[in-house]
């Protein structure tokens, strides 16, 4: 018979997972990585009502530097843009929500290098929400999103450009009489913009892409509506190495009700190359793109896990013509959700928020670093394989190793692909692996052997180092 052995974890892999926050449910919302190392994290933090403004600084481990909980005024806080100032200090961009009078307005905040805010912006944009901001070379910044009329009941897509202190440089208003919103920005070279969402029609009963592009005094240049046959919206947009537009898009049909993944490339004028669907699980829908200088697409997205009913987190990797290369899991056993994607020199970084239903109903701010090939593995897992003589199933003295090339399985419990290793040429097996529980199972040679214990229940713990 074969037999299995194993030992807890020793030392953490590669990558690592951090939870942050205390008696209330925090959500980190953007992360940066900071010029003289590690990072900074913004979202909210809602242990006292109504939302309040949670940052912090970590180090390069995801280890706590500093924190700061603020609230504005009596608003709910939604953290669209966060970026480090050259001059020092840092710059938030997002909308905060008055639950009294349900009115909403885009916001900018300055904070000093400790995370205090120092000043507060209101650049006269009422009832619009900035969904998505960044700050251009040029220092201003540019916000996309929507406006909310009370009269018709209607949104219309929005965009603005903004200096950092606030000051509107220029606004645009789709002056849609029906219903359309943006959802993300990428920056262009000529300081103007391009503005991805949804435009719906109550005639046609459509519910397009809605893809525009601005120069860098605010002047439409061109808009279009992009439809894939379904029901669809551009969620996230990002740029190819080759100045292309990568749109990720949230799409629903009569297959996938709850909802599925296209991609979508267009040239600089909008005009669609080509698109790609990918079915990802219910419920799914795309929080973040990023293209690497290979020209990878890198998608992030939540999705509900039908066994459970709670959300996990996916990435989706594709080569630059859309064919799938990978897709991958970082949730737990829990509520997982991730809202920012980071590329980094040498990996990943992605952040959001866990619950842990074992613990409690709210949930705290994560945050998630890989290695660069978007592997996590917070630890190790090591044993040794070999012949069971006495069918006691214990190693016992005298008892010999297999040879080199046994097969090791590791199916995690939580959901997500089981991973696999081999054993060396004195038994012993090496696994890297993420944090949660796990069957360990040895895959016999053939069917002359049989295996002592069909499996082995393990759990590894958050973090482990």
């Amino acid at each position: 018979a074969i037999a299995l052995w194993w030992q807890l974890p020793q030392a953490a892999g590669q990558g690592w997972r951090q939870f942050y926050g205390g008696a209330g449910h925090e959500n980190w919302q953007q992360v940066i990585a900071l010029p003289s190392g590690g990072f900074a994290a913004a979202g909210f933090d809602n242990d006292n009502s109504p939302d309040a403004l949670y940052f912090a600084i970590v180090d390069e481990d995801g280890d706590t530097i500093l924190t700061t909980v603020q609230a504005i005024d009596s608003f709910y806080v939604f953290v669209s843009g966060l970026a480090a100032l050259p001059t020092g200090g840092f710059l938030v961009n997002g909308t905060l929500n008055h639950p009294g009078a349900n009115s909403q307005q885009a916001w900018m905040g300055r904070l000093d290098d400790n995370g205090i805010l120092t000043d507060s912006y209101f650049p006269g944009l009422d009832s619009c929400s900035s969904i998505s901001a960044l700050v251009a070379e040029t220092g201003n910044v540019a916000i996309a999103g929507s406006k909310f009329y009370f009269i018709g009941n209607q949104y219309d897509a929005f965009a603005a450009m903004a200096d950092t202190a606030g000051n509107v440089l220029w606004t645009y208003d789709s002056d849609n009489p029906e219903f359309d919103a943006f959802y993300d920005l990428e920056l262009a070279p000529d300081g103007g913009l391009w503005a991805v969402g949804y435009r719906f029609s109550l005639n046609s009963l459509t519910h397009d892409i809605f893809l525009a592009r601005f120069d860098a005094d605010g002047a439409l240049l061109w808009e279009k509506e992009i439809d894939l046959g379904d029901y669809e919206a551009g969620y996230n947009l990002a740029l190819t190495p080759e100045g292309d537009l990568a749109i990720a898009v949230l799409s629903y049909n009569e297959d996938h009700p709850t909802g599925f993944i296209q991609l979508v490339k267009t040239d600089p004028d909008g005009n669609m190359l080509w698109s790609q669907d990918y079915a990802l699980g219910e419920s799914v829908y795309p929080t973040d793109i990023e293209v690497d200088a290979e020209g990878n697409w890198l998608v992030l997205a939540n999705y509900q896990q039908a066994t459970t009913g709670t959300f996990n987190i996916k990435l989706l990797i594709t080569y630059p013509n859309g064919q799938l290369r990978s897709i991958t899991e970082y949730g737990g056993l829990g509520d997982d959700s991730a809202e920012d994607l980071l590329l980094l020199p040498d990996g990943l970084l992605m952040a959001g928020s866990s619950v842990n239903p074992e613990i409690s109903s709210l949930g705290d701010a994560l945050l998630i670093r890989t290695d660069s090939l978007a592997r996590l593995y917070t630890a190790t897992v090591s044993g040794l394989v070999y012949r069971d003589q006495n069918a006691d199933c214990l190693a016992g003295p005298g008892e010999p190793a297999l040879p080199a090339g046994i097969v090791v399985k590791a199916e995690p419990q939580q959901g997500g692909h089981a991973a696999y290793t081999v054993t060396g040429v004195d038994g012993h097996y090496t696994m890297y692996l993420d944090t949660g529980a796990y069957l360990i199972s040895v895959l016999s040679p053939n069917n002359l052997w049989q295996t002592c214990a069909n499996d082995i229940a393990i759990y590894l713990p958050e973090h482990d180092d």
